[in-house]
């Protein structure tokens, strides 16, 4: 039981990549970082960590923290099967870190993942309501895929961020779907080899075989790349192969 502490639990050069750090059976109420790990291989954290409603294992992050998770130069790492709800900053920070970063509800925070110089996969994630859903800052090869962002403010925003794919990602109803100042949106690829990019809910196009492609295989034939009028703020021209419905489920 943890709370109000600045750092709930603190984590420095643990181990190797067969060594495991379980954190499970606890509590975290407003502190100022729940779970802070520093050059930390081969970590896994995967124990159903629960913040509203809350079940009948795993940790509690009981919001109104200022992060819930931060780790800096962190290798093989692993942050899945959570559920984060109202933090203050981050849900999640990465700083300078190779890890993944799956299957994990992120509600009502300021930011729900924020990766700075990192090299990672986020997938299956959803990114619910937080003022950005995801933030990438000068992060290269990352592979993001099969996650929802979905009702934010921004949500993606990208920084001197390039080189990273993104696919089957349902991007929903956010005031700026993308968002980058300086462009590199652009920089980045927004499909997979086999030709499927992700689905928007501001794309009107139609599957129809325009332009001497398929007809009614869930990819978008007209109005591509999608968005193909100038939104703004890097969202022009990103995907070529927009879905026409959603990736897997898109929960309410």
């Amino acid at each position: 039981y943890y709370e109000n502490l600045g750092c709930g639990i603190y984590g420095y050069t643990y181990g190797s990549s067969s060594e495991t750090i379980e954190i499970s059976d606890s509590d975290f109420i407003s502190n100022s970082i729940d779970i802070a790990l520093d050059h930390v291989e081969g970590a896994v954290d995967d124990n159903d960590f629960t913040v509203t409603p809350p079940t009948s294992q795993g940790a509690q992050f009981l919001g109104q923290d200022l992060r819930s998770i931060e780790y800096i130069g962190c290798e093989d790492l692993y942050i899945g099967n959570n559920s984060f709800t109202t933090h203050k900053e981050f849900c999640i920070l990465a700083v300078n870190s190779t890890n993944t970063i799956y299957n994990n509800y992120i509600y009502d925070a300021c930011t729900g993942i924020r990766c700075d110089n990192c090299s990672m996969t986020i997938n299956y994630n959803e990114l619910i309501d937080n003022g950005k859903g995801l933030y990438l800052y000068e992060t290269e090869d990352a592979l993001v895929m099969n996650n929802d962002i979905k009702d934010h403010n921004y949500g993606i925003d990208f920084s001197s961020s390039k080189n990273n794919t993104l696919y089957h990602n349902n991007i929903i109803n956010n005031q700026y779907q993308i968002y980058s100042t300086d462009n590199s949106s652009y920089d980045n690829t927004w499909n997979n080899t086999d030709h499927e990019g992700n689905f928007w809910s501001d794309y009107t196009g139609l599957d129809d075989g325009s332009y001497s492609r398929v007809a009614n295989d869930g990819i978008g034939d007209t109005k591509t790349p999608h968005p193909d009028t100038d939104q703004g703020d890097g969202y022009k021209d990103l995907d070529l192969y927009p879905l026409v419905n959603p990736w897997g489920s898109v929960q309410n």
